[in-house]
């Protein structure tokens, strides 16, 4: 299948350009140690290896938040070469820190400022210098015999202008254009929009090619939705270019146009071990959190009583993995007064799911800032997301995971059709991809559509971007309420 084509050439391309990281940072820690110390350093290279592990580990927790491992990156090298300048500025800062303010031993790392400000320069410089070698260099190794890569063939269909834009920026990457055979279909297509997306794939078929490309705005995520899962459930990989992708915030920076953005859906489900990995990670998380957070609790336990009677948790049964409910729990930020806050929410779901957002409804009441029902403090916790941590406790359980779509209440199901619900096909999240590109913003068809996208992309890599994404979501509080 075209997906399994493309993971071999992506999987290449993600741990050459991981070693030639590392290597970049060894190689600068080097010149930079040389310099300042000379041949000395050579005696005792401990610094040298703990502030290497320091910078390696950071950074590729970085750079998979920054999705510059993907062979898609070399299209677009001013983006690279941005964000690998960025990363380095990320690491270095961080590693400043550890080393002058939580005092980093040194006997295992360097604390020498020229050497840290010396390693910046020369980091970036290399790392951009060896990332846009790169691709060269695969296709070097693949016409001499040493690697074996697989040419990918994509059909593409839709606006023949923006087609035109997609071939000539894949054809900057000596990758692609080595591996990456890229055709269009000059026929008409059927004017109906479902029967244009069902002749697409058969047209995909009759050529003999793996992987889609569609260029279409006369859509609905109603129908995007469910042709995505198709393809996805069928192994082949998709590239779609749509501006109904313009407002949800969540598309694919390094191929898309700022009148087209795309939205790509190139890897398979979460492996078995992905998923017990990612549960160690969700129980180790979770125990550390909820110890490092236990002052934050008691503090907030007592502002909550104090602002108004009633107790310190928020209790309410949710609907969670394949549908199976349990008991969620939040710090109480409204009154005491359930029947109503039911009704209320009720009321306010009803239109959210007809498409309005919970920004721009001034008439439903319930999610509003100025809402007489939320206590002093609880406008303060649900602006800063800390009403969300007793979840952890969920995490902790097995009812919920880390990263997830948002857990719905049990009335809630009814509006959930077809395609919608395939968020419950993964846990609930305490964070997740419609937290930190949507929040309160998006009408509840596109809300869906970022928890189909992130139910069908699903790794270990997106987790921890989306964790790492999070951070600064929650410290500015943007779309909270």
């Amino acid at each position: 299948m075209g997906r399994e084509k493309g993971i071999r050439l992506n999987g290449t391309y993600t741990a050459m350009s991981v070693l030639f990281d590392t290597f970049s940072i060894a190689v600068s820690l080097f010149l930079a140690d040389l310099v300042r110390h000379g041949t000395e350093m050579l005696v005792n290279p401990l610094p040298l290896l703990g502030t290497w592990g320091f910078y390696s580990i950071l950074a590729l927790l970085l750079s998979d938040m920054e999705s510059v491992h993907h062979a898609r990156t070399a299209v677009n090298r001013w983006l690279l070469a941005y964000r690998l300048i960025r990363i380095a500025l990320i690491v270095t800062v961080f590693y400043v820190i550890a080393a002058f303010v939580f005092r980093l031993p040194s006997r295992w790392f360097i604390h020498s400022r020229l050497v840290i400000g010396m390693v910046f320069v020369l980091w970036s410089a290399t790392a951009i210098m060896l990332r846009l070698m790169l691709p060269s260099f695969i296709v070097l190794l693949s016409r001499t015999g040493l690697l074996r890569i697989p040419e990918v063939r994509i059909l593409a269909f839709g606006d023949p202008a923006i087609i035109a834009r997609i071939t000539a920026m894949l054809k900057k990457s000596s990758l692609y254009r080595r591996f990456l055979r890229f055709e269009t279909c000059a026929e008409p297509c059927p004017p109906d929009v479902s029967e244009r997306l069902e002749y697409c794939l058969r047209r995909m078929r009759e050529c003999g090619c793996d992987d889609l490309c569609i260029v279409e705005d006369d859509l609905s995520f109603d129908i995007v939705a469910p042709f995505i899962t198709r393809c996805f459930s069928e192994g082949i990989s998709l590239s779609f270019y749509s501006s109904i992708f313009e407002n949800i915030g969540y598309y694919d920076p390094w191929i898309s146009f700022p009148d087209r953005p795309a939205v790509v859906f190139f890897t398979p489900p979460m492996s078995g071990a992905g998923e017990k990995f990612w549960r160690v990670v969700d129980v180790v998380l979770s125990s550390v959190a909820l110890i490092l957070l236990l002052p934050l609790f008691a503090v907030v336990s007592v502002m909550i009583l104090l602002g108004s009677p009633g107790p310190v948790f928020f209790r309410q049964k949710r609907i969670g993995l394949n549908g199976k409910p349990f008991v969620f729990m939040k710090f109480r930020s409204m009154r005491n007064t359930t029947s109503s806050n039911v009704k209320a929410h009720k009321d306010y779901f009803a239109k959210y799911a007809l498409g309005i957002a919970a920004d721009t409804d001034s008439d439903s009441g319930f999610k509003l800032r100025s809402d007489d029902r939320v206590t002093w403090i609880g406008r303060i916790i649900r602006k800063t997301s800390i009403d969300e941590l007793p979840q952890l406790l969920n995490v902790l359980r097995g009812d919920m995971s880390l990263v997830g779509p948002r857990p719905c209440i049990a009335y809630e199901m009814d509006y959930y059709k077809g395609w919608q619900r395939t968020r419950f096909s993964v846990k609930p999240g305490l964070t997740g991809i419609w937290q930190v590109y949507g929040r309160s913003r998006l009408p509840f068809d596109a809300a869906q559509f970022l928890d189909l996208c992130y139910a069908l992309k699903r790794s270990v890599g997106l987790n921890v971007r989306l964790l790492l994404k999070t951070i600064p979501v929650v410290f500015f509080g943007r779309g909270g309420y």
